[in-house]
């Protein structure tokens, strides 16, 4: 047996192997772009940018991946979890909690107009209109 060969691939094995991508986004360039759950936690700004543009695209699956990371950040926007959450919550149809959220954010800012279209949606989904 050839101990150096197994000390080295014990010791250099989490270089060599690739991280798992937690993200691919295919631009409309077609090109496409990985990231590793630990090139977003060490990115802020990457984050948000990700999770703005699940938020617009309306893709659940990514606010999925993309808020627990988020949110353990230190410099996260609150408002955007949340927003991100309530999203989350109407798409498996759980009106109760995506009020919850939408009203959480209008507490911070009631002047967000958007989020106050989206509760009155929530309630009337939720039958309380």
């Amino acid at each position: 047996m050839n101990y150096k060969f197994l000390l080295f691939l014990t010791i250099f094995s989490p270089l060599v192997m690739a991280q798992k991508p937690l993200v691919t986004i295919i631009n409309k360039d077609k090109q496409i772009f990985s990231y590793s759950e630990q090139d977003i936690r060490n990115d802020v700004l990457l984050a948000t940018d990700l999770l703005n543009v699940a938020i617009m695209k309306n893709n659940i699956s990514l606010m999925q991946k993309i808020v627990p990371v988020y949110e353990s950040m230190l410099n996260a926007d609150p408002i955007l979890i949340d927003y991100a959450k309530a999203k989350i919550a109407n798409a498996r149809k759980d009106y109760v909690t995506a009020i919850t959220y939408y009203r959480k954010i209008l507490a911070v800012n009631p002047k967000l107009n958007p989020v106050r279209i989206e509760l009155a949606q929530m309630y009337f989904l939720d039958k309380q209109a």
